[in-house]
């Protein structure tokens, strides 16, 4: 979790923010959008994570932590006073270097959407970027795999046939009405075809998180200061694991300025 006024005060708006590892790099970069977007205060509860999956229990170097449909996001969720409520669920994909099944994480993003829809959020979703993927060389992929995802052996051909696949899926839920999908152009990355270049992800995710916004919103210009960008990336989840060590630390990680 992001941060919160104190309990004793009326819920702000809440902003869940589901994803893995374009969620970790971009963090201050999305709350500053979604303040942007939505205006403040705001109380966010979020879940990045280098790696993270939506079902699986994750490590990226000595750090592991817990599948999205498992983390305590959701307990804490389910105790906070009602408030009006919008989601944004990104990084999709992710799985797919894990070789779960297609309809394994459809099943999971499925649960985050059915208990989102339980405490009446508004849900945007992102459909992978098939765009990027698909003008990769096999050279690149066989790189940037060893780097980010040594265990997958995974052909280029294979992995893009089963990202089409689960883009059809992700296009049924939207069909269905469970969510707003937001297609992510090639032109927002670069070398690397599944992270957003740091130069477009203030565009990125202000267009990301812009169907979420709504008469009422009363956006801001907001712009953070390099201090509040440290301090976010600073911020601990509730559960991890740290070289076989489990640490637990108390929510809400950090107060916002407003």
């Amino acid at each position: 979790m992001v941060g919160s006024l104190p309990p004793a005060a009326e819920p702000p708006r809440r902003v869940v923010v589901l994803g893995a590892s374009n969620l970790a790099i971009s963090l201050p970069t999305v709350v500053s959008a979604a303040q942007a977007v939505l205006g403040g205060p705001l109380e966010i509860l979020a879940t990045p994570g280098h790696g993270r999956s939506y079902g699986l229990s994750t490590a990226f170097l000595r750090r592991r932590l817990p599948g999205i449909v498992s983390c305590g996001l959701w307990d804490d969720l389910a105790r906070r006073p009602a408030a009006s409520t919008v989601a944004l669920i990104t990084d999709i994909g992710n799985d797919l270097v894990y070789d779960a099944s297609i309809d394994q994480i459809i099943d999971w993003v499925g649960t985050c959407l059915r208990r989102l829809d339980a405490v009446g959020a508004r849900v945007v979703m992102t459909r992978l970027p098939l765009e990027s993927l698909q003008r990769t060389p096999p050279h690149r992929y066989w790189l940037l795999r060893k780097l980010f995802f040594p265990a997958n052996r995974t052909p280029l051909d294979t992995m893009l046939d089963r990202a089409e696949q689960l883009n059809r899926q992700v296009d049924a839920l939207g069909r269905q009405g469970w969510a707003a999908l937001v297609d992510l152009p090639g032109a927002w990355y670069g070398f690397d075809p599944i992270h957003i270049r740091r130069s477009m992800r203030a565009t990125a995710w202000r267009t990301i998180l812009a169907p979420l916004g709504s008469a009422e919103s009363s956006p801001l210009s907001s712009t953070m200061t390099w201090r509040q960008r440290v301090s976010l990336r600073r911020f601990k989840p509730l559960e991890r694991t740290v070289g076989g060590v489990v640490q637990i630390h108390p929510q809400p990680a950090g107060i916002l300025a407003d």
